[in-house]
C-alpha cells in the first residue's frame, strides 16, 4: 500500500488510504486502528516514499545508440589483446580510434545503491596503438575469500564477461595513470598465494531446488584423481579445498584426501553426515579443507585424490569443485602475463623484460601503473594502497588471449526511454506476440504506453551485455526514476517466457527453450533445500533506493507478472486468450462470483485463514462479490475423497467464478491429499469462462525446473485453464500464507480513483507490501518471495466496475438499519438502479437485470477430518430460492418476486446477487445487497393450482426426437414456463428440479443450471449436462416445480452409443468477403463438448491454400473459431478473388466433414 502513494495522483492516494482504514477499522481494535490512521496519514503525506536516484545518474542516449558496434566477449578476469588485422575484419580501420566499452560480468548486487551503479557502457582503459589494443577484461564469475582459503565462485546467470568495441572520436582513449610509489620502508613480496579451481558444471542440483550445477558423480566411481596444473608453484604452503555434495542415509559417509599419493591427515568436515528424512532436503553440502606443506616435482601438476566412502544407502554423491592455493613465485611467464595480488607495499618480479609494465587492477574500472626499477631481469615496485591489491604484470611483445566475437550490435537507445506505464521484456522469437499484447494495453480504456523489448537489449545497456536479472531490475530503476520526476512512473512489467536453475545451459538437462532468469539464492545448501532454495522476481520489482538489502521487508515498486511461455504457440496462445478475456466474456453474472476452496484437517488453520481473507474482502467500501466457499471439512470425507466438495468445486466453475481462492496442501501436480483438484483434472479444465486463481499453498507453480507444473498447465490452456496465477514455486509455511492471505483480502476489492477495481498486478503488489501479523503489525516475511505472479498484472478481472443497487422491496427501501422482509409465497415488487461507482444512475443504460436471491443466512459446523481436524463454524449464504430477469430502462428496472412456499425460515439477512447488461454496448454492472429478510408466510396469496409447462425436453439439439442416438455425455436442454413462477430452490424436499436416469438414478442440482428469459416472465431453460452414460437404451424424466408447490414431468427414450460421430448443421464465417481476418464456425450438436475444428481453404483449382484448427469446449452449438489471416501457408497474403473452404469436427475420437462453401478476399 506504502508503494501507491508514489504512483498515482494524491487524490487517489487520500481516496484509496481512507478506504483502506475503514475497511481495516472493522477488523481492528481501537489501539490497532489508531496506529493505521497513523500510518494512513504518513502514506498521505510523503507521497515519494519509494526513493528514485536523481535521474542525472542516466544519460539520455546509450552509447550503443550510433556507430558500429562489435560485441565481445572473455572467459575470466585478465589481460587480452585485439590485433589491428582483427579490428579491420570487424570493419574499424584505424585501430588509434577504437575503444573498449563495459565492466565485464560479475553479478550484479542485489541492492540497489549508487556506489555500484554503473550507467550505460563506461569506457575501459586500455593501450591504443596501430597495432591493437590491450585491456584488462573482467570475467562472469570471481575468486571469493573465506576462512577456508579462495575458491571460485561462479555467475550463475553468465558465463562470460562481454565487451563492446567501437570508435571513437576523442583524440585519445581514456588513459592509465602512474601511481607513485609509497613513501618510508617496505616489505617485498616474492612469492603469493595462487589458486587454480577445478569444477564440471554438467548436472542440476539433486530437488533442482537453485542453481549450483555439479560435476563427477561418486556414487558408482568413488575413488578419483585430479591432476591441477600449477604453473611456478615453489616449496611452501599449500591448501585444497573440496565442495562435496551427497545423499546419503544411515551413518552419514567420509572423504579421504591424497596429495601426488601422500595420504592427507583427516579432519572432521570431512566425516559427510546423512540427509535429513524431511522431503524438502534433497542432499547435503560438504566444504572441508586441507592445509599442508608441498613441494611440486618436474610435472607442474599437483595430483589430488579423493576417496568416497558410504557409510549408509547412497542415492548420489558428486564432487562441486576442488580448488589448490598454493605458494607461486612472482615470475612473468615466458608466454602470457602473471595476475596476482599480495598485501605487501612492494614486489619483486622476475622473468621481467624491458619495458615489462604493472598494473594495479584492484579496480577494474580505475586502473593504475606502478612505475617500477628494472634490474637484472627483476622489476621493483612499491605498492600504494592497503589491504589486498590484485595486480597484472607482462613483458613487451608477450602473446595475450583475444576476446571472442560474439557478433555486430543493431544501434539502440533505452536510456532514451522515458515515460511508460508497461515493459514487455520477450525473448525475439516471441516478440511479435508481445507486440500484441503490448497493443491490447494501448487500446485498452488504460491507454498504457508500453515498450516491448528483448533481454539481449537490455543487458547491452544494463549489464554490460550478460545476463543477469539484475541488468533487467536496472532498467526497470531507470524508467521508474526517470517517470517518477514527471509523475509518470513506471507501473507494471511482464517477463514473457520461462526460468530455469540453468541459465547457462551447462547441464544435461537444460531446457531447450529462451528463458528469462529470475533472482535465485547461489549458496550451495540454499540449491539443495526447498527451505532456503527458490526462484522470486519480486527483487526485479523491487526499485526503491537501497532495496535488496532486505528482500524480507523490502517493497515491490511495480507490478511484475512473468508468463511462462516455451514456444511461438504457447505465446501465441496466451495472447489470444488475454485479448479474448479482455474483449469480454458471455455476459452472466459469473463475473462477480468468486470462490474460496478451504483444505480441511491442521487444526481448522486453513479454514480460518479464509475466512479472515473473505473478511477483509467483505470488509472494503463498495466491494460487489459474491462469495461461494468450498471448505473441505463441511462435506463428508468417503474413502480417501470428499465428492461433495469436487462437485460444489466444479460446479461453482462451470457456473463461472472470476476469482478462485486455494488455501491448503498441494504439490506441483494437484491439490490437496484427498485429490482435490487432481493432474487428470488440470489436463481436461475447459472451462467457459477463466478465473484468476490465487493458491496458498506449495509448489504449484515451481516454474524453474525441468518438468511442466500444474499452475503452467491450468495458465497456458488456451480454451479453459485459468486467465492468471498466484502462487509459490517452493513449499511455504501456513501462518506466513495466512499473513499474505489476509493481505490479498484486504486489497482484494479496491478501487482506484475512477472507481474501478485494481488490476491483479495492482493487488498482488499491495498486499505483498503489506504484510502484518495478527495484531495487524507489520512483520518481516520472506516467504512471500515465494510467491510469483504469472500472467498479464494489467489485464483487468472480468468483474465490472458499475454498480446495480437494490433499491426497494415491496415499496419499503432497501435500508440496513430497517430492513424489509420477503415472506414465503408473496409477490414482492422490487426496483434498482444501474449506477457508475460513484453512485450516479446510468441514465442512458438500457439492456437486462438478472436477479438471484439466496436464503437466510446459516451457520455451519464443520465437521474435524482426520487427527488434527477441528470443528469450525461459519457462516455461509442460504440455498438460491429465486432467479429472475428484468429490463433495465434508462439505468432503472423494476419485477416482481414470486416467493417460493418454502424458506428456511431463519431471521437473519438474505442475500441478493444483482448483474445488469446493456443490449446497446458494452456496458455492464454487479451489485449485492443483504439489506432484507426473507422470512414468514403470506396467508393472503391466492391459490395456485396450474401446474409448470415443460415447453421442450431434448438431448443435445432442438432436432433431437425420443429414441434418437447420443453419445456417451448428452447434454439435458428443457425449456420451461409457468404462469407465476419457477421453482429453483433446493432447499425444500423434494420440491427440487429433478431429472431421473433410467428410474433410478436421480440428479437433484438441475436448478444451478438454469438461466431465466430476459423478457422477465416466470420461464428459463435448463441446460444440465450428463456424463459417462453406459452404451444402450435409457430413458429419462424431468420434473419441475413452481413456487406454489405444482409440478409437471416429462419423458424422452434415447440410446447412448460410444464414438458417436458429431453432427454439423451449419459451417460459417463471420466476415464474407473478407479483407483482413476471417473466423470460421460450425454449428453442431455437441453442446459444451470439447471439440477439435479444422478448415483448409483452397483456391478454385482445388489446391490447399491454408488450413488451421482449434480445441476448445463449445459456446453450446458453436464451436471455438478457426482464425484466419489471409495468408497462405507460406505466411504471405492471399490474392484478392473467391476461394472455397471445408471444415471438419471431431469429439470423442470420431469426425464429421462439411461441404464446401466459398469466401471472398478483397484488398485491404
Amino acid at each position: 500500500m506504502v508503494l501507491m502513494a508514489a504512483q498515482l495522483p494524491d487524490s487517489t492516494i487520500n481516496k484509496l488510504c481512507v478506504r483502506y482504514i475503514l475497511s481495516m477499522n472493522r477488523q481492528l481494535s481501537p489501539k490497532h486502528t489508531a496506529a493505521a490512521l497513523t500510518a494512513a496519514i504518513i502514506m498521505i503525506l510523503i507521497p515519494g516514499i519509494a526513493r528514485a536516484w536523481d535521474t542525472s545518474l542516466y544519460t539520455s542516449s546509450s552509447r550503443l545508440s550510433t556507430g558500429r558496434w562489435m560485441k565481445v566477449n572473455i572467459e575470466s578476469d585478465g589481460l587480452y589483446q585485439i590485433s589491428a588485422s582483427t579490428l579491420r575484419s570487424w570493419g574499424f580501420g584505424d585501430a588509434s580510434k577504437v575503444r573498449v566499452y563495459g565492466y565485464g560480468g560479475r553479478r550484479q548486487s542485489d541492492v540497489l545503491s549508487t556506489a555500484t551503479y554503473r550507467d550505460d557502457l563506461p569506457e575501459v582503459q586500455c593501450i591504443t596503438s596501430n597495432g591493437g589494443i590491450i585491456f584488462y577484461g573482467v570475467g562472469a564469475g570471481e575468486w571469493v575469500r573465506d576462512s577456508q582459503g579462495e575458491y571460485y565462485r561462479q555467475n550463475d546467470y553468465s558465463e562470460s564477461g562481454y565487451y563492446f568495441i567501437g570508435v571513437s572520436d576523442s583524440i585519445s582513449a581514456r588513459t592509465i595513470e602512474p601511481v607513485e610509489a609509497a613513501p618510508g620502508n617496505i616489505s617485498t613480496a616474492t612469492t603469493f598465494t595462487e589458486r587454480v579451481q577445478h569444477e564440471l558444471e554438467q548436472v542440476t542440483s539433486p530437488g533442482e531446488a537453485g542453481p549450483v550445477l555439479l560435476g563427477e558423480e561418486f556414487r558408482y566411481t568413488n575413488s578419483r584423481t585430479f591432476a591441477l596444473r600449477a604453473p611456478g608453484a615453489v616449496s611452501g604452503d599449500a591448501r585444497i579445498i573440496c565442495s562435496f555434495v551427497s545423499n546419503l542415509s544411515g551413518n552419514g559417509g567420509q572423504l579421504r584426501f591424497t596429495v601426488d599419493g601422500d595420504v592427507l591427515d583427516a579432519v572432521s568436515a570431512d566425516r559427510i553426515p546423512a540427509k535429513s528424512n524431511s522431503s524438502y532436503i534433497h542432499g547435503v553440502h560438504t566444504r572441508t579443507a586441507h592445509t599442508f606443506e608441498w613441494s611440486p616435482g618436474t610435472s607442474g601438476n599437483c595430483t589430488i585424490g579423493i576417496q568416497f566412502t558410504a557409510n549408509g544407502a547412497c542415492l548420489g554423491a558428486w564432487l562441486n569443485y576442488l580448488t589448490l592455493n598454493y605458494t607461486r613465485s612472482l615470475a612473468i611467464p615466458a608466454e602470457g602475463y602473471l595476475t596476482f595480488y599480495t598485501s605487501q607495499r612492494g614486489v619483486s618480479i622476475s622473468g621481467a623484460a624491458e619495458g615489462a609494465r604493472l598494473w594495479d587492477v584492484t579496480d577494474p574500472m580505475n586502473i593504475r601503473e606502478l612505475n617500477g626499477t628494472s634490474s637484472s631481469g627483476t622489476l621493483s615496485a612499491a605498492v600504494r594502497g592497503t589491504g589486498n591489491r590484485e595486480f597484472v604484470v607482462w613483458n613487451p611483445g608477450a602473446r595475450l588471449p583475444s576476446p571472442k566475437a560474439v557478433g555486430f550490435v543493431n544501434n539502440q537507445n533505452l536510456h532514451g526511454d522515458r515515460g511508460y506505464d508497461m515493459v514487455i521484456v520477450s525473448p525475439s522469437a516471441f516478440i511479435e506476440q508481445a507486440e500484441r499484447l503490448a497493443d491490447l494495453h494501448r487500446l485498452s480504456e488504460d491507454s498504457l504506453k508500453v515498450k516491448t523489448v528483448t533481454p539481449e537489449q537490455i543487458y547491452n545497456e544494463f549489464s554490460s551485455g550478460a545476463a543477469d536479472p539484475g541488468g533487467i531490475r536496472r532498467y526497470f530503476k531507470m524508467l521508474y526514476d526517470t517517470g517518477s520526476e514527471n509523475g509518470r512512473p513506471l507501473r507494471y512489467a511482464i517477463l514473457m517466457g520461462r526460468t530455469t536453475v540453468d541459465n547457462r545451459g551447462l547441464s544435461v538437462s537444460a531446457p531447450n527453450y529462451p528463458t528469462l532468469p529470475s533472482w535465485m539464492p547461489s549458496e550451495p545448501r540454499a540449491s539443495l533445500s526447498d527451505n532456503d532454495g527458490y526462484c522470486s522476481d519480486d527483487l526485479t520489482a523491487m526499485l526503491a533506493d537501497g532495496s535488496g538489502a532486505n528482500p524480507a521487508v523490502d517493497k515491490l515498486s511495480i507490478a511484475l507478472g512473468r508468463i511462462p511461455v516455451v514456444n511461438i504457440t504457447e505465446a501465441r496462445n496466451i495472447v489470444d486468450k488475454a485479448i479474448q478475456y479482455a474483449e469480454g466474456a458471455r455476459k452472466t453474472a459469473w463475473k462477480h462470483r468468486f470462490m474460496f476452496l478451504a483444505d480441511d484437517q491442521d487444526n481448522g488453520r486453513h479454514l480460518q485463514q479464509t475466512e479472515t481473507m473473505i473478511e477483509g474482502c467483505l470488509s472494503t467500501e463498495r466491494q460487489q462479490h459474491i462469495i461461494r466457499k468450498v471448505y473441505m471439512d463441511a462435506y463428508e470425507l468417503q474413502g480417501n475423497i470428499i465428492p461433495g466438495a469436487r462437485e460444489a468445486m466444479f460446479r461453482y466453475l462451470n457456473e463461472g467464478v472470476v476469482w478462485w481462492n486455494f488455501i491448503g496442501h498441494a504439490n506441483t501436480t494437484g491439490w490437496t491429499h484427498e485429490n482435490q483438484l487432481s493432474y487428470s483434472d488440470l489436463n481436461n479444465m475447459y472451462l467457459r469462462h477463466w478465473p484468476f486463481i490465487y493458491a496458498a499453498t506449495c509448489d504449484f507453480m515451481r516454474l524453474d525446473g525441468n518438468d511442466i507444473t500444474g499452475g503452467e498447465i491450468l495458465y497456458k490452456e488456451r480454451y479453459g485453464g485459468a486467465i492468471g496465477i498466484i502462487s509459490a514455486v517452493r513449499p511455504v509455511y501456513i501462518s506466513n500464507n495466512g499473513w499474505l492471505s489476509a493481505a490479498m483480502g484486504r486489497a482484494l476489492a479496491l478501487r482506484d480513483d475512477k472507481g474501478r477495481f485494481l488490476p491483479p498486478g495492482d493487488i498482488y503488489r499491495i498486499a505483498k507490501n503489506d504484510i502484518r501479523d495478527s495484531h495487524m503489525n507489520p512483520v518481516s516475511d520472506d516467504n512471500r518471495l515465494r510467491y510469483v505472479f504469472i500472467g498479464d498484472p494489467a489485464l483487468r478481472l472480468a468483474t465490472p466496475s458499475n454498480i446495480v443497487r437494490l433499491d426497494s422491496i415491496g415499496g419499503k427501501a432497501a435500508d440496513p438499519d430497517n430492513m424489509p422482509v420477503m415472506a414465503a409465497l408473496a409477490k414482492v415488487p422490487v426496483s434498482g438502479s444501474v449506477t457508475d461507482p460513484e453512485g450516479n444512475v446510468l441514465e442512458n443504460f438500457n439492456g437486462t437485470a438478472l436477479i438471484e436471491i439466496f436464503d437466510s443466512e446459516r451457520s455451519v459446523t464443520t465437521l474435524g477430518h482426520g487427527e488434527n481436524g477441528t470443528q469450525e463454524t461459519f457462516e455461509d449464504y442460504g440455498e438460491r430460492i429465486y432467479y429472475g430477469a428484468a429490463e433495465v430502462r434508462s439505468g432503472r428496472f423494476c419485477l416482481t418476486v414470486n416467493m417460493p412456499s418454502e424458506l428456511s425460515q431463519n431471521y437473519r439477512p438474505a442475500t441478493m446477487s444483482l448483474y445488469a447488461y446493456s443490449t446497446e454496448d458494452d456496458t455492464e454492472a454487479v451489485g449485492i445487497s443483504r439489506d432484507f429478510y426473507v422470512y414468514g408466510y403470506d396467508e393472503s396469496v391466492p391459490t395456485d393450482d396450474t401446474a409448470p409447462d415443460i415447453e421442450s425436453f431434448v438431448l443435445n439439439h432442438s432436432t433431437f426426437r425420443s429414441g434418437d442416438t447420443v453419445n456417451p455425455s448428452p447434454m439435458i436442454i428443457a425449456s420451461v414456463r409457468d404462469d407465476v413462477g419457477i421453482n429453483v430452490s433446493s432447499a425444500g424436499i423434494g420440491h427440487q428440479m429433478t431429472a431421473t436416469l433410467d428410474g433410478r438414478k436421480a440428479y437433484t442440482d438441475l436448478s444451478f443450471y438454469y438461466t431465466p428469459s430476459d423478457d422477465g416472465t416466470p420461464s428459463g431453460v435448463i441446460n444440465y449436462p450428463l456424463e459417462d452414460l453406459q452404451a444402450g437404451n435409457h430413458t429419462l424424466s424431468l420434473r419441475i416445480w413452481d413456487t406454489a408447490g405444482n409440478s409437471a414431468t416429462k419423458e424422452i427414450e434415447f440410446f447412448v452409443q460410444e464414438n458417436l460421430a458429431p453432427k454439423i448443421y451449419d459451417v460459417y464465417t463471420d466476415a464474407n468477403p473478407a479483407s483482413t481476418t476471417a473466423n470460421f464456425y460450425l454449428s453442431h450438436d455437441q453442446p459444451d463438448n470439447m471439440v477439435t475444428v479444422n478448415v483448409t481453404v483452397y483456391n478454385l483449382l482445388g489446391r490447399p491454400v491454408w488450413s488451421g484448427s482449434s480445441t476448445g469446449r463449445s459456446d453450446m452449438f458453436q464451436s471455438v473459431p478457426v482464425s484466419w489471416n489471409l495468408t497462405d501457408e507460406g505466411g504471405r497474403r492471399v490474392p484478392r478473388g473467391i476461394y472455397l473452404y471445408r471444415a471438419t469436427i471431431t469429439a470423442d475420437n470420431e469426425t464429421f466433414e462439411t461441404a464446401s462453401r466459398r469466401i471472398a478476399v478483397t484488398a485491404q
